[in-house]
């Protein structure tokens, strides 16, 4: 059995999954925004199968998460060779989801400061409140402390006091 979405796009069968009643609202939206036919009919075609993992997982449309393309990709990978835009069409994929407000939206969690980030913000406050130079010299000394701290906390542990001088 042959599925028409969008008299452009066929999928040779109807698509089961929790994702099959919103497929062919998103090649609409596809459309409407200019892409091509042929960008369409990969995009409909990755949602597809998309979909039947999602169905195989057991996954649900309100249990999606930004994850699980990245988890499908990896997954597909080792059955076709993937095409670069695979996971940029997955994610207007998501997005669309989104908008139309089938999944929710990404929760954006406020960044709890980790203890290096603590004891660099503790640094910058010391060498503002005990300057003893100009302030426009200061501004700039700080700015470049902070980013070799930054820099220096990157290395992580292993590396970073391979460089630092020795104490006596």
């Amino acid at each position: 059995m042959k599925c028409n979405f969008d008299k452009q796009v066929f999928l040779s069968r109807v698509p089961e999954g929790p994702l099959a009643a919103h497929i062919g609202a998103f090649a609409g939206s596809l459309h409407e925004q200019g892409y091509a036919p042929r960008s369409i009919r990969r995009h409909v075609l990755l949602a597809s199968c998309f979909n039947g993992w999602l169905k195989h997982k057991g996954i649900a449309v309100c249990s999606i998460t930004p994850e699980q393309p990245a988890q499908y990709l990896r997954y597909r990978s080792r059955q076709v060779r993937l095409w670069p835009e695979d996971a940029s069409a997955l994610s207007k994929l998501l997005c669309f989801l989104q908008c139309e407000g089938i999944i929710p939206a990404k929760r954006v969690i406020a960044h709890q400061p980790t203890p290096v980030e603590r004891c660099i913000r503790a640094y910058e406050r010391h060498l503002r409140e005990h300057a003893v130079w100009p302030k426009q010299r200061f501004s700039s000394t700080c700015r470049l402390s902070a980013l070799f701290s930054r820099i220096v906390s990157g290395m992580g542990p292993s590396r970073s006091h391979a460089y630092a001088p020795a104490m006596s």
